[in-house]
């Protein structure tokens, strides 16, 4: 099974699942990447280094300057690749998607750009799962549903805490 974590911030997450992964001695492969480079990972959040080297050292590839909104225009998106051989994953998460800025149709654009992405069949295996935390009520201010609705994605699971 072929994971692949978008837009992890300072990585914390891939560092985290990789560990959950190896500790479960689980086939799947991590791939977690980061839309800065590693460079500005490194500037912005200090702790991030120690995060890559863990998820690393717990089996996970690790690429920097990924733009989650064009997944499907990446090398391991469209060929066999070190990082994907398979080229399709099984999972793709993107954890809080968010611009930086609190303009609703730019975040929902972002968010119709990322599922749009994902979902090509490059990137997303058959019967792949698009995983998407939202907070608050970015769901429908953003238009999840009809989002993903567009691009052949069906809810599986919501969970509204």
């Amino acid at each position: 099974m072929d994971v692949l974590v978008v837009g992890d911030g300072n990585c914390s997450f891939a560092a985290a699942l990789a560990a959950l992964l190896k500790a479960h001695r689980s086939e799947a492969r991590l791939l977690a990447t980061t839309f800065d480079s590693a460079a500005a990972l490194a500037s912005k959040y200090p702790e991030a280094q120690g995060f890559v080297q863990r998820a690393q050292a717990a089996g996970a590839a690790v690429l920097h300057d990924v733009d989650a909104l064009r997944l499907h225009e990446r090398e391991w998106a469209r060929k066999d690749s070190v990082h994907a051989p398979r080229r399709r994953f099984q999972h793709v998460v993107f954890h809080h998607p968010h611009l930086g800025v609190e303009d609703f149709k730019q975040n929902m654009a972002l968010l119709g750009h990322f599922l749009h992405s994902a979902s090509q069949p490059g990137v997303l295996a058959p019967r792949g799962v698009v995983h998407v935390s939202l907070g608050g009520n970015q769901p429908a201010d953003w238009r999840l549903l009809q989002q993903a609705r567009r691009h052949g994605l069906t809810l599986l699971l919501e969970t509204v805490r």
